[in-house]
């Protein structure tokens, strides 16, 4: 996924193209490779137990990383994207938008009586993950806190799982 991706030569664009294209590619991606999908879900079920053995795997994000973080930084000097972006919680956003509507697809169309896996349907989802993506980006006001470390925090209570 990563290499097919070329994510350096996104680089070259100006920071709102490059990034657009990064999160339309992340989709496209996902729906060309359905068995991708599968997978992740099942290494997740087994702790990526199998990922974690895998020498290979881990080095073909740092493109990416360095791709989001050029665009991030470009897109802040020119003053059209937001400062406080993480560039790890961005990809786990765009990922995530995508891989939760394709992974869930089938039972989402049963539950909503809507066929998700049509054409225009999915076309019409990527549309939405990029506009997600470039509006969080492009958000001008100041940053959503970080949730506190009380003791009914749900993210707290998570890692203690």
């Amino acid at each position: 996924m990563r290499e097919e991706q070329d994510d350096l030569a996104l680089q070259e664009l100006p920071p709102l193209e490059g990034m657009r294209k990064l999160v339309a590619n992340t989709f496209d991606h996902f729906i060309r490779s359905p068995a991708l999908i599968r997978l992740m879900s099942i290494e997740n079920i087994h702790f990526a137990r199998h990922l974690k053995k895998s020498t290979s795997v881990k080095p073909l994000y740092a493109p990416l990383l360095q791709t989001i973080r050029s665009l991030l930084v470009r897109g802040q000097e020119a003053g059209v994207f937001r400062r406080d972006v993480d560039p790890v919680d961005l990809y786990i956003s765009m990922s995530g938008l995508a891989y939760f509507y394709l992974s869930n697809r089938h039972s989402l169309s049963w539950i909503f009586d809507q066929p998700l896996d049509e054409p225009n349907r999915l076309e019409q989802r990527r549309a939405h993950i990029v506009e997600v993506i470039l509006g969080y980006l492009q958000h001008d006001g100041e940053a959503v806190p970080r949730p506190s470390k009380c003791r009914g925090n749900p993210v707290q209570t998570a890692r203690r799982a």
